[in-house]
């Protein structure tokens, strides 16, 4: 771990541990676990090649880290509220122990600036996490805007709430950038206990020529298409089911609806269409079922198209306030035109032991086992093995079955 980081964290804790009256929150969440493969070697985790994600319980071969210090402005007044928010923290593929620590988010937010359409909105400035719309049991973000910029979001505008942000990405040079206009309509009332969210992303590509010393025209580096993504976001509450509803569209530089990237790599005419749904469902007092099935095509330009599905089942039986066994098990199925059809099958079967209910902390142990066929060591070389430190090899090369056993720790609070 770097020295200023060190620092960096240690001062933020200082602060995190003043009194009340100081008016700071201290938030935080972090994973860490320990796991070998059965050939012997670190654990490995599994993930179909061209595959955005993966089902994430006993399949989590990293440290993540997040801590959040915010110190809050006016709460025991009236009239605007100011926060201030930095969070440190980082991501490692285990086994590797640097841990560097990073700036994750700096920014500062007023809310009630105003009366009318500002009332109860917020403005905000700065380097944060935003635009996030993320599925549970296989870890994927169906939107995720994270970067610099500025915005604005809560504006009543009597149907829903609306916003605006833009973005700034550099791609390394002064006259080389992306900018990002991202609109939203979130908290419409669609349906008693639902709600509807619209999205609408804009990618542009900055970049301009310059004159060098000597007056010469260079032409700019690394210029990228323009792109945009338009996502619909139904989300659902029955008495003991939760539902989230994406449908997504995008194209040009937006054609993998990686909104937080610089758009580089992407044709056009490249485009995508996602549809995911996920459920989240109460059978009795000790026994939840999580579903997931997925839907996506995409087309780099050319005519080259890939399909991917993907079906999740997550059932969970909880013992006692301690105590609970989950069996989580993916089924993935990609489409290269032209190419074999991959598949990958992941199960993983878990106990877990935490702080009571559903409170954290938690320890779970797991074992995961996944089976593949050949079209999937034929798309990669390490097939569909990934999450071990480099310069290792794939311990199931030429394989098509393997498995990880091991612990994992994890809080969030």
């Amino acid at each position: 771990m770097k020295k200023s980081a060190l620092m960096s964290l240690g001062g933020a804790l200082v602060l995190a541990s003043l009194p009340a009256a100081a008016q700071f929150e201290y938030h935080g969440y972090y994973r860490a676990g320990v796991g070998v493969n059965s050939a012997g070697g670190d654990q490995v985790c599994f993930s179909m090649p061209g595959a955005a994600t993966d089902m994430r319980l006993g399949n989590e071969c990293d440290y993540s880290y997040e801590f959040t210090f915010q110190k809050k402005f006016n709460t025991d007044q009236d009239g605007p509220k100011w926060d201030a928010t930095v969070m440190l923290g980082g991501y490692e593929i285990f086994p590797n122990h640097n841990l560097d620590v990073g700036v994750l988010q700096m920014f500062v937010s007023g809310t009630d600036l105003g009366d009318g359409v500002l009332k109860g909105a917020t403005v905000w400035a700065g380097k944060r996490y935003y635009e996030r719309v993320q599925m549970d049991v296989n870890d994927l973000f169906l939107l995720r805007a994270d970067g610099d910029g500025f915005g604005v979001e809560g504006l009543d505008v009597g149907v829903g709430r609306a916003g605006y942000a833009m973005m700034y990405r550099s791609r390394g040079d002064n006259n080389t950038g992306t900018l990002d206009h991202l609109f939203k309509l979130t908290d419409i009332q669609s349906n008693p206990d639902g709600n509807l969210s619209l999205y609408l992303s804009l990618k542009l590509d900055t970049s301009s020529d310059k004159k060098d010393q000597s007056g010469n025209v260079v032409t700019a580096a690394n210029e990228i298409e323009d792109g945009w993504q338009f996502s619909v976001i139904h989300r659902q509450q029955f008495d003991k089911v939760s539902n989230l509803l994406g449908l997504q569209y995008g194209k040009g530089s937006l054609s993998d609806l990686n909104l937080w990237s610089d758009g580089s790599g992407k044709a056009k005419d490249s485009k995508i269409v996602r549809l995911a749904d996920e459920a989240g469902i109460s059978l009795n007092d000790q026994t939840r079922l999580s579903v997931l099935g997925l839907y996506q095509r995409t087309d780099d330009g050319s005519g080259n198209t890939t399909t991917w599905y993907e079906l999740g089942l997550r059932p969970t039986y909880t013992f006692n306030d301690i105590a609970s066994v989950s069996w989580d098990v993916g089924y993935d199925i990609l489409k290269p035109k032209g190419s074999d059809t991959r598949k990958l099958l992941k199960n993983t079967l878990a106990l877990e032991l935490r702080n009571g209910g559903n409170a954290v902390p938690r320890i779970r142990f797991f074992y995961t086992f996944a089976k593949w066929n050949d079209a999937v060591n034929q798309a990669s070389a390490n097939g569909p093995v990934f999450g071990w430190a480099s310069g290792t090899t794939n311990p199931f090369a030429g394989e098509t079955s393997g498995s990880s056993f091991g612990a994992q720790g994890e809080v969030w609070f």
